[in-house]
């Protein structure tokens, strides 16, 4: 895009953006209006982000209520007896916390295993770094 020759009546501002005099950002540029304080595009868009992030916690915070009110409506209207829908609840839950803490286990043993395989690697490479500065020491 070809740049165009602003005329007296437009100032030029950092960032080769133009404003026209008397307008909005003028105001703040000079700081009658706004308290001295200039206005800051970074600070804006970081403002920006927090009102999205907001937006989307409150939207995220929606869907989880409106899933809770969903799940008791169907259990409310479920076909089957009462006797029969809490046994199922009881037995899936159950259910789950057993696969959730078998998981655990697994992932603790696997975490450990882990941990004491890079003790042994650093054990070795400490080793190795005083057998080296033995030998460059005695020569």
């Amino acid at each position: 895009m070809a740049q165009m020759n602003p005329g007296p009546e437009l100032r030029s501002r950092q960032g080769g953006q133009y404003d026209e005099p008397g307008t909005e950002n003028e105001i703040a540029s000079n700081g009658h209006e706004t308290g001295g304080k200039r206005k800051d595009s970074s600070a804006s868009l970081t403002r920006m982000d927090q009102a999205n992030q907001r937006n989307s916690s409150g939207k995220f915070t929606t869907f989880v209520v409106g899933l809770g009110i969903g799940a008791a409506v169907g259990l409310l209207f479920a076909p089957a007896s009462g006797k029969k829908t809490r046994h199922y609840i009881t037995r899936t839950a159950k259910q789950g916390l057993d696969d959730a803490t078998s998981a655990g286990k697994r992932w603790a043993r696997r975490a450990q295993e882990t941990v004491d395989d890079v003790k042994a690697d650093v054990a070795g490479v400490v080793e190795a770094g005083q057998k080296a500065y033995r030998t460059a020491r005695n020569a």
